[in-house]
């Protein structure tokens, strides 16, 4: 009887050792764990700010890419066609040629020949479309019959001549300014770069993980055998839970499927 009252306080010391370091050790867990998840948040946070930098980055310079293909498809869209010939904003096309406008360009129908019938029917007549350039003469041939819509392409092509030189100037300023501005946009890229930075630090910010797992290192190195064997113990404990959680939760899965299966089927 002496004996076991003189044991019992050493037991009992041991068993309240064993209970502080398996504490300790769940203490230390839980601080990493808390501390990856702070890290694991910050980089996404980090992540997040990078992609969405990227994205205005991309959505600007595609905007301004399509502002200036607006501009220039403005300028040199299709305004008529007759006879094989084109009329754009900015030029006049046909039988291979390309006739930039401008105001000093001059455009005229010029008409010859009759319909004779004596002693037989012969029609003589010729419709021609002549534009007069700098430099050069182009005649286009027209179907004689189609004098009023040769008339009506030469009307619109001269108002469009009219104005050439002055369309010209507010196209290129426009451009101008629109490849200016993507220009402006491909470099900026610092908010690109700071994104992109702070990812980088943010990502290097592991004191408080390390910290955490020098505690862990530092309490099984300093562990008697009896220590780490109660938190083999507990770990196995654990384990068993789970495992039984586990082995419960699917039970009842697989029965409601039964159940299921069974209501479909009508057996119950």
């Amino acid at each position: 009887m002496v004996e076991t009252t003189e044991r019992e306080p050493v037991s009992n010391i041991r068993e309240e050792s064993r209970n502080q370091y398996v504490a300790k050790v769940l203490a230390a867990r839980s601080e990493l764990v808390q501390a990856e998840k702070r890290h694991d948040a910050d980089v996404a946070a980090a992540e997040t700010a990078l992609k969405k930098a990227q994205a205005e980055y991309d959505a600007n310079l595609k905007k301004a890419r399509v502002a200036l293909d607006q501009i220039n498809k403005e300028y040199t869209r299709k305004i008529a066609s007759f006879a094989g010939l084109e009329l754009f904003f900015d030029r006049i096309v046909g039988n291979g040629e390309t006739i930039p406008l401008t105001s000093a360009i001059t455009m005229r129908l010029e008409s010859s020949g009759t319909v004779e019938t004596i002693p037989e029917i012969k029609d003589n007549r010729a419709l021609s479309l002549v534009v007069q350039s700098a430099d050069k003469t182009y005649s286009f041939s027209c179907d004689p019959d189609k004098g009023e819509l040769a008339l009506n392409f030469l009307r619109d092509a001269l108002e469009l001549i009219k104005d050439a030189d002055i369309r010209a100037d507010e196209y290129h300023i426009k451009v101008g300014a629109a490849e200016e501005r993507i220009t402006q946009l491909e470099a900026n890229t610092l908010p690109i770069s700071n994104a992109r930075e702070w990812l980088s630090n943010v990502e290097e910010q592991t004191d408080a993980i390390r910290h955490a797992k020098r505690v862990i290192f530092d309490l099984d190195h300093d562990a008697t055998a009896d220590e780490r064997n109660a938190l083999k113990v507990h770990d196995k404990g654990k384990k068993r839970k789970k495992l039984i959680i586990w082995s419960v939760v699917i039970g009842v899965v697989i029965i409601a499927i039964i159940v299921l299966v069974l209501l479909i089927f009508g057996v119950i």
